[in-house]
């Protein structure tokens, strides 16, 4: 049965400007957040495969969650602090990813993800080179031309705001976003002021704007795969 799902097919930009240990740390963040992420949102129903050294692909059963699951990857990326040292000195690279997020059917291979093909695969993988052209980070294609053209405008807004965060304000996005949560609860376990952690996610983060994106995105994906899956 095709059912409609999700896939996230990515790579860690700027990945040659890290050193082997930097890379490596990049990648263990990537795996412990997903498992965080399968435990706590995907209830232990999605995949994910490594390729290539620096470029993966997750399978999400419940694609109304493939959005949720990007913005928080990407937010515990860009919370790492990467340096890398050469002759000429010590330099910071910021960790981030490139997240296009197919959403369609898919007939599994395997149960490999890389070896799978399907709507969902084709659609995240040609959107992933698209947005290598067009400088994006953060995509969403679907097979409903509609739901394309209103995902579109919300994803520019929302990249402009993602792209600002700085490491302090991704943290505190990630952890609101996976771990749920509140401003108190956060600057405790910072050890920072609720002001502070405020700041970070209603002025730097801007969190009102990214939760009715999430939110939205939400609604739509579920009303369009029910009406799919129905046969409507």
């Amino acid at each position: 049965m095709n059912t409609i799902k999700a896939v996230l097919t990515g790579d860690i930009i700027q990945s040659r400007k890290l050193d082997n240990e930097g890379m490596d740390k990049v990648l263990e963040c990537l795996h412990i957040t997903f498992n965080e992420i399968q435990e706590k949102i995907l209830k232990e129903e999605g995949h994910l495969e490594v390729y290539r050294g620096d470029s993966f692909q997750i399978l999400i059963n419940e694609a109304h969650l493939a959005l949720k699951v990007a913005i928080i990857l990407k937010s515990r990326l860009r919370s790492l602090f990467n340096t890398k040292t050469t002759t000429k000195g010590t330099t910071q690279v910021k960790s981030d990813a490139r997240i296009a997020i197919g959403i369609g059917s898919v007939r599994m291979q395997n149960n490999k993800i890389i070896e799978s093909q399907g709507e969902a695969f084709e659609l995240s993988g040609i959107e992933l080179d698209k947005m290598k052209n067009e400088a994006l980070k953060l995509s969403i294609k679907t097979p409903w031309p509609a739901i394309n053209d209103e995902l579109k405008v919300n994803i520019l807004f929302a990249e402009n705001t993602i792209n600002s965060w700085s490491a302090k304000t991704a943290e505190s996005v990630f952890r609101y976003l996976l771990y749920d949560e509140t401003q108190e609860m956060q600057a405790k376990h910072l050890q920072i002021s609720q002001p502070a952690i405020q700041k970070r996610l209603n002025v730097q983060g801007n969190m009102k704007a990214i939760d009715a994106f999430i939110k939205r995105y939400e609604y739509i994906i579920k009303l369009h795969t029910k009406a799919q899956d129905n046969g409507l």
